[in-house]
């Protein structure tokens, strides 16, 4: 069966302006497409109106058997007819040991180390690190949109929503080193303001090294849509302040579902990792990749632009523009030196239907252990 996106139908009427109202719309709808079903609940004028449409002679009674007909062949082969409820044990299986494992195994893989100056990273346990920013004390914010509710969970709602589930980054570092994290919020995720900024630089002059965790409110769809592509004015403002007031080396991890715009960021850090949205259990895995437990493998997916004006560069730039962004496609680092080698092709033909086979030697000279994408 073919179902609309949320309604849709009517959008036709008061979005696109297609249709010259609800009526119209769902006559195009039902004479010039298959679908069946309209994903809307708060509405209920497709239905009637599509009755409407049949008692008017507008519409034929078979139209709308073949569809009932398609939404009846599903419930049946789901099932429904036979047994309509879910099986309650299946409830058990919520936040299941292998499914926890099976998301941290995600973001071990996942996440994606940017710049690392003078081996900053990875921490070691004995360090005296400050933890600074929202995104290292949250749950909701690993998620991002539809984690919960269809923008996330809110401010009042908190991490809270989670009933025990799920972790945080500064959680998972108390985890792998033992001990109760240095932390100082310093600024509000949605960058409205900087929090005693002036004792936040102070405990950072103090520390070995910072690591500040900074991103974006959770969002979906048009909730997400921003003016710009920056980071929040204050988020810059926070990391500026502890680079051009004290020596400590900054490590920022990015908690966010595009790539934002760093300005300043990306010289002031002398390490960044992307930790894209995580997840609710993001926090252990994070905290292992940033003390060396695990090395960074993971690769961007997309060109993290240096400008707005490259926004929409992905893989592909034309011979004549210029081709400068902040890291490019398939950009990641690690913690240890891999060299290629000895690379060979099956053959230098290419012709259809004669695959050629490339061959590389990938040498890991240490010192840890690295996946790598190839």
């Amino acid at each position: 069966m073919l179902v609309t996106d949320w309604g849709e139908i009517n959008s036709q009427d008061t979005l696109y302006r297609t249709a010259k109202n609800v009526e119209e719309a769902t006559k195009l709808a039902l004479q010039q497409t298959s679908v069946d079903m309209s994903m809307v609940a708060d509405d209920a004028s497709f239905g009637q109106t599509m009755l409407d449409l049949v008692a008017n002679g507008t519409l034929s009674e078979e139209r709308l058997d073949e569809s009932v007909a398609r939404v009846l062949q599903l419930k049946k082969d789901l099932g429904l007819f036979t047994d309509p409820f879910a099986d309650p044990q299946l409830a058990t299986t919520v936040g299941s040991q292998q499914d926890v494992n099976a998301a941290r195994d995600a973001v071990r893989e996942s996440v994606t180390l940017l710049k690392n100056e003078n081996n900053v990273l990875p921490l070691k346990v004995n360090d005296k690190v400050l933890f600074i920013g929202p995104t290292l004390d949250s749950t909701r914010l690993m998620g991002g949109g539809w984690n919960v509710h269809w923008q996330g969970p809110s401010n009042e709602d908190g991490d809270a929503v989670y009933q025990g589930f799920g972790d945080t980054i500064l959680r998972g570092v108390r985890q792998v080193t033992g001990k109760a994290p240095k932390y100082m919020q310093g600024v509000d995720i949605d960058g409205e303001a900087l929090i005693d900024i002036d004792n936040v630089v102070r405990a950072a002059s103090k520390a070995d090294k910072v690591v500040v965790g900074l991103g974006e409110h959770t969002y979906a769809e048009n909730g997400g849509n921003i003016g710009q592509l920056l980071l929040p004015e204050k988020h810059i403002e926070l990391v500026s302040a502890i680079a051009n007031q004290t020596n400590t080396p900054i490590v920022v991890v990015l908690v966010q579902g595009r790539p934002r715009g760093l300005g300043t960021i990306a010289q002031n850090a002398a390490a960044i990792l992307n930790a894209y949205l995580p997840g609710a259990y993001g926090g252990l895995p994070i905290a292992e990749l940033l003390y060396g437990r695990v090395s960074p493998s993971g690769r961007l997916p997309t060109t993290y632009p240096a400008t707005e004006a490259q926004a929409s560069a992905t893989i592909w730039q034309s011979s004549y523009g210029e081709y400068a962004p902040q890291w490019a496609f398939g950009y990641g680092l690690g913690y240890s030196n891999i060299t290629y080698s000895n690379v060979t092709l099956s053959h230098s033909d290419l012709q259809m239907g004669a695959p050629v086979t490339v061959s590389v030697t990938v040498t890991n000279h240490g010192p840890h252990v690295q996946k790598e994408v190839v």
